[in-house]
């Protein structure tokens, strides 16, 4: 493999380990720049490359599933919070 392959993969992992992170600036720069890589020819880097490039996009949806549910889970909190306040008086209603 030589160092164009290496710097390839390289990226690939580093990819992977910011989709991980939740660092999209990097992740959106390291896809660009990899985009502009060729695809390996040998079948046997060919085979590393797409685990990696499949690792990498497994790691990508589970953050951004994990961020939804957060998300989610947020915005219950504070739909409940809400809920039953009588924003006129200042103070809560717990009903009659």
């Amino acid at each position: 493999m030589d160092s164009t392959r290496s710097e390839t993969f390289g990226m690939l992992v580093r990819l992977r380990e910011s989709s991980r992170q939740g660092d999209w600036k990097n992740a959106q720069a390291l896809a660009a720049a990899l985009s502009q890589e060729t695809v390996p020819n040998d079948p046997g880097e060919l085979t590393e490359y797409l685990r990696l490039l499949k690792e990498t996009v497994i790691a990508a949806k589970a953050w951004r599933s994990h961020a939804n549910a957060s998300l989610v889970r947020l915005n219950a909190a504070a739909k409940f919070h809400d809920t039953g306040r009588d924003t006129a008086a200042g103070r809560h209603d717990f009903g009659v």
